[in-house]
């Protein structure tokens, strides 16, 4: 297998070898002639310029017929588009490594021992908008600033022009493409709506404020403060955005999604995590705290159907009712001289003009249903009515009882009239939830404050404190045992097992375990031992597994803490690095990425992976995501990026002009944007399958969308304006005036108007594209919202309600393409 990876390397070498000498050899008798110092020519015309690498042959290229520099360019940007997407996919690992970092602190804890705590660097709203924005969109924002430094600090038409258009497939096309890719009846909404709305709103007016600048303020001119001000919006994105997330935004945003979407996940309850604890008389799951909270926020929706199970054989059943449970979960606190009362809310996906009903019971899961009441009746749907609450009541708390679990089951739906809605097929949906009940009156779950333990140097005595959380009623006890001692000097010591008694209240007592100094002469190979808990008294639990929980206690000795073992673990540290980074190379040379994937490649495999293989070796020069937090990474893969990105920009405009009729910024919108913007697609389309809600597939989208003009088109602004404030302090100068817009100069077009002269960005087709982009978008923007209305999410729902919406959004994408093409046409 590694033979034939290595022949098919060397055939690929070849040919590279055999086309570029062909090449060469046909440009051999070519006499170039002398060209003026500015190239005013187009960057396919001879003395032409405009471009950072290409031609690679000089004037004898753009002596070639024209038909074959069409032919040559075009297959080149489709196999750069491949680099683009081979890269990326290295980016976002060291992206993903980043995003992964936590920052661990070593905390005091009793007994002179320490627990490492370890909390996320990035905040996930923040990384998206930055980090994962900067993935998604790093190839069009690079290309925008390229364009300006290769075109003289001059506006180009393809950079913007490749913002706008991929705008518009990432908001069309992504959701088109992730809404029709659920089966019939599944859905899912986005979570992070707070989030959303704030970056929908700012995609909207990143566009708006475009117009703003090029078309009202200072039409085709661009000034300083424009340019900052676009770019200081990115920075304003980021605060606005966190401020949403940590729900300092609550209040209007509860109120306006509260009164045009009637979701449940905005706004949090009266109640705090503290209150809630209170009540309990014990410390609580975050899971049970938010399911609590959920319940008790009273302006909150009951939820949604869920995924419905088709009633009939295919599986397909257009625009049906689904009727169901609202959540999948619910949970109740058990509490003695209160009415102990859980609410489920059935739902159904519209309402019953005519009423019907359905059946519901409730089954024992844990125990032997001690506080839950077995019952079992009939609910009813009045005409007009799309909820109905069901109340369950449980018996109040026991001492020495765990927790119980029981199930509450719908079924026998059924409609007071033989044609409910018209012809719609009437479907269960999310036909069973689970219902927690909480004992107040726990005994409680014994557990360590962590899984690991680091004993420094100076402890002479290992005493480890036993936890008892989730309740401290009556009293409790269960066994330690010390594990990991070598048999032979097991007698040296002593307590390597017994029992910890709690009395009533209690919430951790100490354990003393034996003599630290003897462990780590025992212990020399490992420093480590393992404490575990087991056979907790009647009633109470053990954290993690039920057969037992286990704490690691590492012996740390003076040695650990010198230069030279410091020395020593970064050897191996950087061993193992290099290791990795040569296996890379290895791993490119296979098809699939292994010698095991290669066995299995079939024609398709092995066709992509010739054509992918001068790239996927050549990216091998970029280190693992596991150094250095994955920033070296990172930033060598966005280097790369960079490269290939102005490879895409070079043969864009090649191509274009080889054809002599189609403008940057048609190749731009069309072309360019559908090659960076593919990857996006395939990579939503599989976080729509695979994950529980549509935050990941689509709630990112606008956010992308506000990067790419803050960054791709703030900044190049920044870096122009500034650069011909400074380069015109004296007047327009030479190269300035006769630089060429339409076959006219800017000495004809803009010194009249600007006889100081500035950045110009000609935005005749620009600003209707970015005009008729904003129409579509809110367009697109409300048909989510009214989706999310509809069928409780933004993407899935009936299948014909997939089909419909995915053909408006495809339809709204090709109005866009039309529109701008026609204009672009019109005005060249």
């Amino acid at each position: 297998s590694g033979s034939v990876s290595v022949v098919v390397f060397v055939g690929v070498v070849i040919a590279w070898v055999g086309i570029f000498a062909l090449l060469a050899v046909s440009t051999s008798g070519f006499v170039e002639l002398p060209c003026p110092q500015e190239h005013l020519a187009r960057c396919c015309e001879p003395c032409g310029g405009g471009t950072l690498f290409l031609p690679l042959f000089g004037e004898a290229e753009r002596a070639w017929p024209a038909v074959v520099r069409i032919l040559l360019y075009f297959t080149g940007l489709i196999w750069t588009f491949s680099g683009v997407c081979i890269c990326c996919d290295r980016f976002m690992e060291g992206i993903e490594n980043i995003m992964l970092t936590k920052h661990t602190a070593c905390e005091p804890i009793a007994g002179g021992l320490r627990r490492k705590r370890q909390t996320k660097v990035w905040n996930e709203t923040i990384a998206n908008l930055t980090l994962m924005a900067l993935g998604s969109s790093a190839p069009e924002i690079l290309l925008s600033v390229i364009e300006v430094i290769g075109q003289d600090f001059f506006s180009g038409e393809l950079g913007p022009s490749t913002i706008v258009g991929s705008a518009a497939f990432n908001l069309l096309i992504i959701p088109a493409v992730c809404i029709a890719a659920l089966p019939s009846g599944e859905t899912r909404r986005i979570e992070s709506l707070e989030v959303y709305l704030v970056t929908s709103a700012f995609s909207l007016f990143a566009y708006v404020w475009l117009v703003v600048i090029l078309q009202v303020s200072t039409p085709n001119l661009v000034e300083r403060w424009e340019a900052a001000v676009t770019f200081c919006m990115f920075p304003c994105l980021l605060i606005t955005a966190y401020a949403a997330d940590q729900r300092w935004l609550s209040a209007p945003l509860r109120y306006l999604n509260g009164m045009l979407f009637a979701t449940d996940e905005l706004g949090a309850a009266d109640s705090t995590t503290k209150d809630l604890a209170m009540r309990a008389g014990r410390e609580l799951s975050p899971e049970i705290v938010s399911m609590l909270l959920l319940q008790e926020n009273q302006t909150a929706n009951a939820g949604e159907p869920g995924k419905s199970e088709p009633a009939d054989g295919d599986g397909v059943v257009d625009d049906a009712i689904i009727v169901g449970l609202g959540r999948d979960e619910y949970a109740v606190l058990s509490r003695v001289g209160v009415a102990n009362i859980v609410r489920l809310h059935v739902v159904a996906s519209r309402v019953f003009p005519l009423g019907g009903q359905l059946r519901y019971s409730t089954r024992a899961v844990t125990a032997d249903g001690r506080r839950h009441r077995p019952c079992a009746g009939l609910i009813s749907f009045t005409p007009g009515q799309s909820q109905v609450d069901l109340p369950i009541s449980v018996r109040g708390p026991k001492p020495a009882r765990s927790d119980e679990v029981f199930w509450v089951e719908l079924s026998d739906l059924e409609c007071d009239s033989s044609d409910p809605v018209g012809g719609r097929a009437l479907r269960l949906g999310r036909s069973r939830a689970k219902v927690t009940v909480i004992n107040t009156l726990a005994p409680g779950t014994f557990g360590f404050e962590a899984d690991e333990l680091f004993a420094p140097p100076e402890v002479r005595t290992l005493k480890i404190d036993i936890l008892r959380r989730e309740g401290t009623h009556g009293e409790a006890f269960c066994r330690y045992t010390v594990e990991g001692i070598p048999e032979g000097s097991q007698s040296e010591n002593e307590w390597l097992e017994g029992e910890v008694h709690f009395q009533d209240g209690d919430a951790r007592q100490p354990i003393t375990v034996g003599s630290a100094g003897k462990f780590r002469r025992q212990l020399l190979d490992t420093n480590r031992l393992r404490i575990c808990l087991s056979n907790p008294s009647p009633g109470a639990k053990l954290s993690g597994a039920e057969s037992g929980c286990c704490c690691d206690v590492i012996l740390e000795s003076e040695a650990d803490h010198c230069v030279l073992a410091y020395a020593v673990r970064s050897r191996e540290r950087f061993r193992g690095f290099c290791e990795e980074w040569a296996q890379q190379f290895a791993d490119a040379l296979y098809c699939g990425g292994s010698a095991e994937a290669q066995a299995e490649a079939n024609f398709g495999c092995w066709a992509y992976h010739v054509i992918t293989l001068t790239w996927k070796v050549f990216f091998a020069i970029i280190p693992p995501a596991s150094a250095m937090h994955g920033w070296l990474c990172f930033c060598t893969a966005l280097l790369c990026i960079g490269v290939v990105t102005a490879l895409v920009g070079d043969l864009a405009s090649l191509l274009g002009c080889s054809t002599g009729i189609i403008p940057d910024d048609i190749t731009a919108i069309t072309l360019v944007a559908l090659g960076t913007s593919l990857p996006d697609t395939f990579a939503s389309r599989s976080a729509a399958l695979q994950d529980e809600t549509a935050d990941n597939s689509v709630g990112n989208v606008t956010g992308s969308n506000s990067v790419n003009v803050f960054l791709g088109v703030g900044l190049p602004y920044v870096i122009a304006s500034f650069y011909w404030h400074e380069k015109l302090e004296a007047g327009p100068t030479h190269a300035w005036r006769e630089r060429r817009w339409k076959g006219r100069s800017f000495q004809q077009l803009f010194e009249e108007r600007y006889p100081g002269g500035g950045f110009i960005v000609p935005s005749e087709s620009l600003g209707l594209s970015v005009i008729v982009f904003t129409v579509v978008a809110l367009l697109a923007i409300s048909l989510l919202f009214a989706r999310r209305l509809a069928y409780g999410g933004e993407l899935g729902g009936p299948k014909f309600a997939q089909l419909r919406d995915a053909l408006i959004l495809g339809a709204l994408w090709v109005v866009f393409v039309s529109i701008s093409v026609v204009n672009s046409l019109a005005a060249h």
